[in-house]
């Protein structure tokens, strides 16, 4: 039986391919299956679980130590591993994702006046409180040039 490749010039007779190509795949399979190791969340792709894990809980304390977060907000930490195996069976996909739930930066009020401009634009103005400044202690007060205080 030949085989032959309409990109490439080229006809090989069915056993020289299974020698040259099928033969070593086969043998790494085998290879492969005979030396087996259990798998662990440790091993998992080469720590590939662990390590996003690690990345996640790392995001997970920086969010707890962010002061403009709630500290009664539960954060979350979900490993999910799928496994979607071949036909046969043999071998098969694995996908290791990790994410986490955080809590949201705590909210800011403030007061604003809403208008209009001159020419009927709309405007917005921020309400600056005058009472953040009356606890300025620091403060030398003015005086006339005769000496009186003005």
């Amino acid at each position: 039986m030949l085989l032959c490749f309409p990109d490439m010039d080229t006809r090989v007779d069915f056993s020289t391919f299974f020698l040259i190509i099928i033969f070593p795949l086969v043998e790494k399979r085998n290879k492969a299956m005979s030396t087996m190791q259990k798998v662990s969340f440790e091993t998992l792709g080469q720590g590939a679980a662990i390590e996003r894990a690690d990345l996640e809980l790392q995001r997970v304390l920086k969010n707890i130590q962010d002061p403009n977060t709630s500290y009664k907000v539960c954060r979350e930490i979900c490993i999910k591993v799928k496994i979607r195996p071949s036909e046969d069976r043999g071998a098969g996909q694995v996908e290791i994702q990790a994410t986490s739930k955080l809590a949201p930066v705590t909210e800011h009020v403030t007061q604003v006046y809403i208008g209009k401009d001159m020419s009927g634009y709309p405007e917005i103005s921020e309400i600056i409180e005058t009472s953040l400044f009356d606890q300025v202690e620091n403060v030398t007060p003015m005086t006339k040039k005769d000496g009186s205080n003005a």
